[in-house]
This record gives structure tokens, sequence and C-alpha cells, in this order.
């Protein structure tokens, strides 16, 4: 994916190389006991049915307007292709409603995973702060994510030297490239409104 200038403040655009084939990136958008390994408390909740809705929680943000409520409301799938979800704040009274889609593409023997997260309105200083924040928090979702232990299976394979690329459009510019050593250890990435100003926490297991 070619890198374009980061003028769109209403969306966050970033895009992952992982060597593993959709089937797999597929499963730790959809299957609940993954997806509750690297998102939000209450991600276990999700349902892989169009109209599905349910609740995660995270620390509030009261300088970004985020009560640490989301609601999720499932908008669309195509399976192993794309997976779009509505995030929007439990209070009423604060500005976040976000529509965030995952688009799964092969390439090679691995998987170019595409995300899109829109609707920040860039005229409020509060979302402005929530996209910074957010931003940060997609940017940390690497590669660690698919290691040994994250995919249930003793034999899975471990992330090779150089295997695993990530390049991102966001509130920080250029897109950058991080690789991933072999046998990089497990890490559970909790997204969104941690107090960590990159919106990341990682605990490595």
């Amino acid at each position: 994916m070619n890198a374009q200038p980061d003028d769109d403040l209403t969306t966050i655009r970033v895009d992952q190389f992982f060597p593993h084939p959709p089937a797999k990136v597929w499963r730790a958008l959809t299957e609940p006991d993954l997806l509750a390994q690297w998102q939000m408390p209450g991600a276990e909740g999700f349902r892989l049915e169009v109209g599905h809705r349910y609740r995660m929680t995270s620390v509030p943000r009261p300088g970004a307007r985020f009560s640490g409520v989301v609601e999720v409301r499932v908008l669309a799938y195509d399976i192993e292709r794309m997976l779009s979800v509505r995030w929007a704040d439990a209070d009423p009274a604060n500005p976040a409603d976000w529509t965030i889609t995952w688009t799964l593409e092969q390439e090679g023997r691995g998987t170019r995973l595409f995300l899109v997260h829109e609707g920040f309105d860039p005229d409020d200083p509060a979302q402005l702060m929530a996209r910074k924040i957010m931003n940060g928090g997609w940017r940390g979702m690497s590669c660690p994510l698919w290691g040994r232990r994250w995919s249930g299976s003793a034999d899975a394979p471990r992330v090779p030297a150089e295997g695993c690329r990530h390049r991102s459009q966001g509130h920080f510019g250029k897109a950058d490239v991080k690789p991933v050593t072999e046998g990089t250890p497990l890490v559970h990435v909790h997204l969104l409104m941690h107090p960590h100003m990159n919106g990341v926490m990682i605990r490595v297991s």
C-alpha cells in the first residue's frame, strides 16, 4: 500500500502484513476467546452476526470525552475478507460514534490486513485527542499477537525475523516498518483509552 498524506483527520488508516493465511487472521478478528486477548474487556461478547450488540469497557478519559464504555454493533462481514463494526460511547453526551472496518487480502503465503477507523470530528478537540490515542493503539496491534500460545496450537509457527511488517497512515505522519524478531513471546495489547498516551498497554506472558 502506497503511503498517503495524513490530511484526513476524520479517519485512521493502518495496513499490516501477517505471515499467516487469511483464515488464521480472520480467527483473531472474530473468535471471542481470541478477541479477548487483544481488545478491551467485554470483547468476548462478540458474535459474527449482523446486528449483534455487546459492550466493551476501558479506563475513562474525560479529556477525550470517553466514558469508559463502548457500545459495539456488528454492521457487515464477508467471511475471511471483511468485518465492519460500529463503536459508540455508551454515554450519549459523548461524541464518539465510529465505524471500524478490517479488510483482509492474501499476500503470498500471508495476509495484508487493512484497518479503516472513521468518524472523527476534526473540529472537536476531544475527538482529535481520541484519534491520537487510538491511532497509537492500532499501531501497537503488532505481530507478537500471533505467537504460539495466541493460536492455541503447540505447533503453530513462530514469527520469523523480518516476517511481519507494519505500516500506518495516522496522526504521527510517515508510515513506519517494524520487524519482529524470531521467537517473540506473546503479548496482549489492550486498545483504546488506557492511561498511556499511545493507547496501548503491553503485558508479556
